[in-house]
Parts: C-alpha cells; structure tokens; sequence
C-alpha cells in the first residue's frame, strides 16, 4: 500500500483527537452552554416542514442571508460562502490559490491545520516564529513573505493555540506591504469584537475566516463561513463542492442566528469568566500565563506533565503540549464558574506541592 501513496502525504502528521472519557471537557475550545435547546423548537419545524429526502440548497442561501444580517458592515449574502467547518474553506481557499510551486506563509505556533492542508493541496510551506510572549512578528512576516513572492499568508486573530492578538494597524500593514492574498481567521472573533470584514467585502486580496463552532455553540454542526470580495468568493465557488453543507446545518445555522440574544449573553459570561480567572492564574508561583482575547486560557510550567496527570486524575480534559515553542504548555477552554474554579484549584494545588518540596 505505501507504493500507492503521495509522498507529501506519508510524511504528514493527522489531526489528533484526545479521547473523550472526562466529566469536564475544556480541550477543544468549544462554548460549554448548549444555546441550541433555546432554539430547538423552531429547528424541528423546520425539519418537519423541510424536505430532507432531497439534496441540501447548494448555495445555504438563507443561512448567507442571516450571516450577512449578522456581520453587518455592508457585507451582502453574495460576499459569502458557507463551509462544512472552517475546515473545508480553508482547503477551498489553497486549492483554490495555491499552485505545488507556490508558497504560503503563517506565523508559529498556530491552527495547525493550515499547515495540514497545504500538504495536501498546496506547495511550500513556512512558518515565522512568534516571540516568548507568543507575539506575531509582524515585520518579519512581511520580509519572508516578500523574497519569497509569498501567494498566501494566513494570519489567526486571536491566535490558536495561544490567544494572542494581533493588531487591526499591523494585519493592515501585511496587507499593504506584500501582494499576497491574505487570510484573517476570525474564529474565536467573538470574543474579541475586532474584525476586517469591512476591508474583505471589498478588497480581493483579503478573506475572513469564521465560524459558527466558538461563541455561538454548534460545534457538532460544523459550520463555518468566509467574508470576501464577489470576485474571490466567485473564483473559490470553482472549487467548493456541491452541496456541501447538509441540510441540518444549515436548518441549525439559521436557527441560532436567529437567537442571537442568547448567543450573546454567553459569549458575555465567558468573557467575564476569562477576565476573572486570569489574574487568579497569575497568583500562582511557577506559572506563566499568556494574554488572550479568545475563549480560552494558554499557561505554561515546568511541572506540565504533574498538572496533566492531575486533570487526568480528576477526569477533565484538557490540552496540554510537549513539543517545539509549546512545549510544557497547557490551553483550556473557558467553562463554567465551578469548572473554572476547580482548573484553578488543580493548577494550584500541584504547583504549590511542588514548590514546598523544593
């Protein structure tokens, strides 16, 4: 069999899962409130007055609608295009871009799916390292980008794994300073109220990633969408499949956008919650903890592989890293107050521990 396979695709390391055997779950980044029950009603009448036995409406035509009712800024249904997860969109957009002999260019650490499709699909790929405080190197962006006639760059405001923000002043400085096509991806954009949709609806050059997994709960729906000029939404359509958003996504889409008070007063709690916890972390000797404008809380100590085996002990799942800039670090989501509480007790508790003995 091995005969048989790419070999770009031999050497390229899956997207790993963790096993899901926990009483609390705060890996993955995903809103802890079930916000769908508020709206569940008004999906089954859909269901029951819909026509699942037919094919699902190729272009989500109503849920771009309410997406477009919902990022405001002049945005208009046809600047975008819904996607099976930010995940199918950003394959669209490097098949779509992105030639073997092409180059795309992205800061470290970050989603590591980026790197992930465009193994698959793309050319050269490389990554500019952030600083010790996890911080983009915005300038240095700019350098690589330009000798290497960069096609795209990707750029994750607030960033995956660590929460870093990136400036509006310096994402438009790589815009204007190379002539590669850029993407912001706005997933955990909620949490941070800054975006440049305004500038994506009109420029062909710029795309905004985000999805409906993060503040507005629908994580098991997989459904993401981008902002860009007709033009590029027009040459990405080339390559998005056919009917690739199923009917009940987009019935569960419509449906929670439709409930956006509910929506918003979580995504409130948890920025409230994330603002509280972090100067009790910040109390804790041994521990480093990294800004976030995001739903999540990256930290990093020595004693990482004591505090996993803690939280593995107490059943709560959480994220911990053991290579490269990440390595010793540890990403939980934002949960409830209690889970909140007991991530803080844990961490405490073990370093604490710790210190004494030393």
């Amino acid at each position: 069999m091995e005969n048989y396979i790419k070999e770009k695709i031999k050497t390229l390391k899956p997207y790993v899962v963790q096993e899901n055997d926990c009483t609390i779950k705060l890996d993955a980044n995903e809103n802890s409130e079930n916000l769908f029950r508020s709206c569940f009603n008004d999906f089954v009448k859909k269901v029951s007055e819909g026509t699942i036995n037919r094919y699902p409406d190729p272009s989500s035509t109503l849920l771009r609608e309410k997406v477009a009712n919902y990022v405001g800024e002049g945005v208009d249904r046809d600047n975008i295009i819904c996607g099976n997860g930010s995940d199918e969109l950003i394959s669209c957009i490097i098949s779509t871009f992105v030639g073997e002999s092409d180059t795309v260019v992205t800061h470290s650490p970050t989603f590591s799916m980026y790197k992930i499709s465009n193994q698959i699909l793309g050319g050269k790929f490389i990554e500019v390292p952030s600083n010790e405080k996890f911080e983009v190197n915005i300038d240095e962006i700019i350098n690589v980008s330009n000798e290497n006639n960069a096609k795209l760059i990707i750029l994750c405001n607030p960033n995956n794994p660590t929460g870093t923000i990136i400036k509006r002043e310096d994402i438009e400085k790589v815009i204007n300073s190379t002539n590669a096509v850029v993407i912001v991806d706005e997933a955990y954009y909620e949490f941070l109220g800054e975006s440049l949709v305004d500038i994506a609806k009109e420029n062909k050059r710029v795309i905004v990633l985000r999805t409906l997994s993060k503040g507005f709960a629908l994580a098991g729906a997989r459904c993401g969408y981008l902002v860009a000029s007709l033009d590029t939404v027009n040459s990405i359509l080339k390559v998005k499949p056919p009917y690739n958003l199923n009917t009940l996504t987009q019935y569960a889409g419509e449906c929670i956008l439709d409930n956006y008070e509910k929506v918003s007063k979580s995504i409130e709690r948890i920025k409230s919650q994330r603002d509280a916890m972090l100067p009790k972390l910040r109390e804790v000797k041994g521990l480093t903890v990294y800004d976030t404008g995001a739903n999540f809380i990256l930290v990093k100590t020595d004693k990482c592989s004591e505090v996993i085996k803690k939280f593995e002990e107490e059943k709560i799942l959480v994220r911990g890293f053991s290579e490269g800039a990440l390595e010793n670090c540890i990403r939980f989501s934002i949960g409830f107050e209690n889970e909140n509480n007991k991530v803080i007790e844990i961490i405490s508790e073990v370093l604490e521990n710790e210190n004494c003995k030393a």
